[in-house]
């Protein structure tokens, strides 16, 4: 009898296991698997943890738990060949836990635990800064059960901002600890939005050294008074009375997409000493509700280079100043981990309609990147709509390569783009989208259980979290700005190995991100754990919308709240991990590290 073979993914807050048994192949009752964790789960109400517990299933045989709770794994296997054990506290960074994996067969009223072939995994937690690099995602899902779980309907202000933090997952502190650290010292920062009143403009409210900060602004168009961005007007008014902090507008890109903040010696033109950069813009929405990643890296050589942006960028120069000499910069080594950095806009065509003859060092060097993956592409985009990406990722899996994409949305009808020309570049890639979508959920976009097709025994989600205690908010008309779920552009290539390439940064890897906007975007190398970090993140996400769209594609007409969930009785549940040539055979050998 084969061992069950188990491949832990470790973030500060989450651990991601995949398993794997030969046997369940040629077994006619294997049912899923159990996961047991030592020690155990700790209490809400506090106390001491248990001396082990099951991670939970929220699914049983006959659908969801009738009282909304979770069911212990013995009893109501995972049928699945990666699971997560969510339940990580801030405490249990840096301890030790041991997860015990086994098979699970018999019938559905009469399950056993293959003890003979369990697997037992020792993991440390790791702690959110390590060697130089602070590492954040927040949780950044409205639309789940856990939230409904655990904040249902929020009705008052001290309950939102509960959920504020929840959603943050640690974000929010990872900024007011750079910004305390900067105190008496100096800060520089590139900010497209800063209108966060929760955590960071009370922060900076009470600074007390020398700071600056570009940010964005767009007049209104002059024929029709609209299409101005003036996001930032609240917030330079409120923080007017802090004259230690030095503003400057930036208007001659498409948009300064920048987001970043470098903390220096001396004052806020003095020496570099680290850098806060990511996904996240600096809005409330942008660190709890919208899926972003930051990070914070202790390197004065890094950290001189966004400085260096920064000084340019306050002179508000046009895009031939900043585009020349666009580049990659020189590695630099941070321990265990290789960096380069590319500020754009990049040089665009001379002719208008032709945007490939433009310059693309950037984002080629990502096609490349996929192009040259051995195992895996996983990527989660705002918008993907680069077609010599598309077509590398496309390639990645016609190569029988594992890839899984996650965007914002995704068209619930067939585009049906007429060709690929250039000009057509958002209509190609809906359309690519959309097929990759329908026929396999390889990508798949933001989704939630609308409140007339809840599955039964499911709790209602909802999409955007407001403060009860404030006028609520437009839901239509000119200015009204529809709400983003998925906000990261990350590109992870083979992060299941120990040789990962991981891209990140503001950059949406489009033409506008590459010709028209100031952005910035990191390559970082030669780091499994952060490799393994970003795989746990993006499976967190990849999961929590992939069940979600395919419950909404399947009942497109909602009126099927009386059908749910269930766990399978028999061993068709695992018909297309087993089969060669499926998206479900290819994750299954690459996320445990075996030859495809």
């Amino acid at each position: 009898m084969t061992k069950v073979l188990v491949t832990p993914y470790l973030s500060p807050t989450l651990v991601l296991l995949a398993f794997d048994w030969a046997d369940g192949f040629q077994s006619k009752d294997f049912l899923g698997f159990a996961i047991k964790r030592t020690p155990g789960f700790k209490p809400k109400a506090g106390g001491n943890a248990a001396g082990s517990s099951w991670l939970p299933n929220r699914l049983g045989f006959n659908g969801p738990n009738p009282d909304g709770g979770d069911m212990p794994s013995n009893t109501n296997p995972i049928q699945h060949f990666e699971w997560w054990d969510a339940n990580i506290r801030t405490e249990d960074r840096g301890q030790n836990f041991e997860y015990d994996v086994y098979p699970v067969t018999g019938t559905f009223d009469n399950l056993q635990t293959v003890d003979a072939a369990m697997t037992t995994i020792k993991v440390t937690i790791p702690e959110t800064e390590e060697k130089g690099i602070g590492t954040y995602f927040n949780r950044a899902v409205v639309s789940s059960q856990a939230f409904s779980v655990e904040f249902g309907n929020i009705t008052t202000h001290q309950q939102y901002v509960d959920a504020l933090s929840w959603l943050s997952n640690g974000m929010d502190q990872a900024l007011l600890d750079f910004i305390s650290k900067a105190k008496g010292i100096g800060m520089a920062g590139a900010s497209y939005h800063l209108t966060d009143n929760q955590w960071v403009i009370p922060a900076l409210q009470n600074y007390n050294a020398d700071a600056s900060f570009i940010y964005f602004y767009k007049a209104p168009s002059q024929a029709t008074g609209k299409g101005g961005d003036n996001a930032n007007a609240k917030t330079l008014q409120t923080l007017k009375a802090n004259n230690k902090i030095k503003f400057y507008v930036r208007t001659k890109t498409n948009i300064m997409h920048d987001k970043f903040i470098v903390r220096t010696k001396g004052d806020g033109d003095g020496d570099a000493e680290a850098v806060l950069t990511g996904t996240a813009n600096f809005t409330t929405e942008g660190l709890t509700q919208q899926a972003n990643v930051i990070h914070t890296f202790e390197s004065p050589d890094l950290a001189a280079l966004y400085l260096e942006r920064q000084i340019l960028l306050r002179t508000d120069p046009d895009v031939s100043k900043t585009a020349a000499g666009a580049a990659w910069s020189k590695e630099i080594i941070m321990e265990d981990a290789a960096l380069r950095v590319f500020f754009a806009p990049e040089q665009p065509a001379a002719k208008k309609g032709d945007p490939l003859s433009g310059s693309r060092q950037s984002i080629d060097a990502v096609v490349n990147a996929v192009k040259n993956a051995k195992s895996s592409v996983m990527f989660s985009l705002f918008s993907a709509t680069d077609k010599p990406l598309l077509d590398a990722c496309l390639a990645v899996a016609d190569g029988g390569k594992l890839m899984r994409g996650l965007v914002n949305s995704i068209s619930k009808e067939d585009p049906a783009a007429k060709g690929d020309q250039a000009e057509n570049a958002s209509t190609v890639a809906a359309t690519w989208l959309y097929e990759r979508s329908k026929d396999d959920n390889m990508v798949v976009g933001h989704d939630s259980f609308s409140t007339k097709d809840t599955p039964a025994g499911f709790l209602p989600e909802t999409s955007v979290l407001t403060d009860p205690s404030l006028p609520k908010p437009k839901t239509s008309g000119s200015d009204f700005i529809p709400p983003v779920f998925v906000h990261q552009k990350i590109v992870i290539i083979d992060g299941t190995t120990d040789s990962p390439t991981i891209y990140v940064g503001s950059a949406n890897l489009s033409g506008n991100s590459t010709w028209h906007n100031d952005e910035n975007l990191l390559e970082i190398t030669k780091c499994p754990r952060l490799g393994k970090a970003y795989v746990a993140e993006f499976m967190r996400l990849y999961e929590q919308y992939r069940a979600r769209y395919a419950w909404n594609a399947s009942h497109p007409d909602g009126n099927a709240t009386k059908q749910t969930f269930s766990l399978t009785k028999d061993t068709s549940w695992a018909a297309k991990d087993y089969k060669a040539g499926t998206m479900e055979f290819l994750a299954r050998k690459v996320f445990t590290g075996q030859d495809i």
